[in-house]
């Protein structure tokens, strides 16, 4: 199986991943990247301190940058949601 760096970009530095993560492939190393962020803001989210985490760069084993994920993209969906529950609630019951 492939191994992927998932160096973090905290606070304007780069943060080097050294053991990577062995994932199937690129789509999967990106999911991993993606939970990652997730639990780092929510995290953030729980303690009141604001989130430094900016992305998550995927390497390959030779350094070179195949994806980067960032924390806009890592939330986005679940903010559609939330936002989308809260949309409903706010109208009220629908009369059927």
């Amino acid at each position: 199986m492939p191994l992927y760096y998932m160096h973090v970009i905290e606070d304007g530095e780069r943060l080097l991943d050294v053991e990577g993560t062995e994932s199937s492939d690129i789509d999967t190393a990106r999911a991993v990247a993606i939970r990652g962020i997730r639990s780092v803001v929510a995290e953030s989210f729980s303690t009141g301190e604001p989130c430094s985490i900016a992305a998550v760069e995927i390497c390959d084993e030779d350094g070179n940058l195949l994806l980067p994920v960032t924390v806009a993209e890592a939330v986005e969906t679940p903010l559609k949601r939330l936002l989308s529950i809260v949309q409903t609630s706010a109208q009220g019951p629908s009369e059927t």
